[in-house]
């Protein structure tokens, strides 16, 4: 075959925990994590070189974009000679806090694996998607998964529980440096309980889930961005069962417990201008 496409799933944090700077400038976190049925598409096309081609236009295509980049490190790691076209139709809002950048990686390694029958297991994707960032690893793999370490710690959960999302953002975005710098000045943190989450998910508890949900993130982008307060508030005026930030920011999740309901609070809320989207969780990858 000389072409394949490839689905790049967004990803929800039902927990984040974050703890101090590291001393070598990382920091760990331990995250309930969530693949969901928002995605961009990739179309991957054998080529000679390497290009990327991006259906908005604002975003780099060069050698400072990740999907660009892990193109380039599956030929290094591999030894396979060739290269590949790259076409990125973008749905995933920047800078959100969805893991956008981290899922179109993932998809062009996994995307690579099968255009070019390389063979790799998904351990071994998951190893180089780890050289690249935190987060691939996981959109490599999808589902659900506590992570640990930087992010790139993973293990599996079983979620038994049905919900339906609805990721909403507005226009104003967050860089994940700066998110980090503000929680490093301070010393506030949410309780959170990853081992109560475990069980929820896996024991069909819908109301234990929303309780449960926690991100220490918030505490400094609220502040900041008014708008991660007014849709967390909008959300659960329309039926949100609750209503958190995913990651470092700026986009909010509602969780709901039936599609209609969903449908409809995305409506209203892209009415008023903001970007919505409903979706379901989305499947490990294997």
């Amino acid at each position: 075959m000389d072409y394949i496409t490839e689905r790049a799933c967004a990803k929800i944090n039902l927990t984040l925990s974050v703890g101090k700077k590291r001393a070598d400038g990382y920091h760990d976190i331990s995250s309930v994590m969530q693949t969901v049925s928002l995605c961009d598409t990739i179309k991957l096309t054998k080529a000679d070189t390497i290009s990327l081609e991006c259906s908005r236009k604002s975003l780099p295509t060069g050698e400072t974009n990740l999907a660009y980049r892990a193109a380039a490190l599956f030929f290094a790691k591999t030894g396979i000679v060739g290269g590949v076209s790259i076409y990125l139709k973008k749905y995933i809002p920047v800078a959100a806090g969805l893991g956008g950048g981290s899922a179109d990686a993932a998809a062009v390694l996994r995307g690579l694996n099968r255009l070019y029958s390389a063979g790799l297991g998904l351990g071994e994707l998951c190893n180089i998607g780890a050289e690249l960032g935190a987060d691939i690893p996981f959109c490599i793999m999808g589902g659900t998964a506590l992570a640990a370490g930087i992010g790139e710690r993973l293990t599996p959960i079983t979620n038994n529980v049905t919900m339906q999302f609805v990721v909403a953002a507005g226009g104003e975005g967050a860089s994940t440096k700066m998110m980090y710098e503000l929680l490093d000045g301070t010393d506030e943190r949410v309780l959170i309980d990853n081992d109560a989450m475990v069980a929820a998910l896996s024991g069909k508890n819908l109301d234990a889930v929303t309780a449960l949900m926690a991100n220490d993130f918030e505490i400094v982008a609220e502040p900041i961005r008014p708008t991660v307060t007014e849709l967390k508030r909008s959300l659960v005026e329309r039926g949100a069962r609750a209503a958190m930030m995913s990651g470092s920011g700026t986009s909010v999740f509602g969780v709901f417990a039936t599609r209609k309901a969903a449908v409809d609070a995305a409506s209203t809320l892209r009415t008023e201008g903001y970007f919505a989207a409903v979706c379901s969780k989305s499947a490990r990858i294997g």
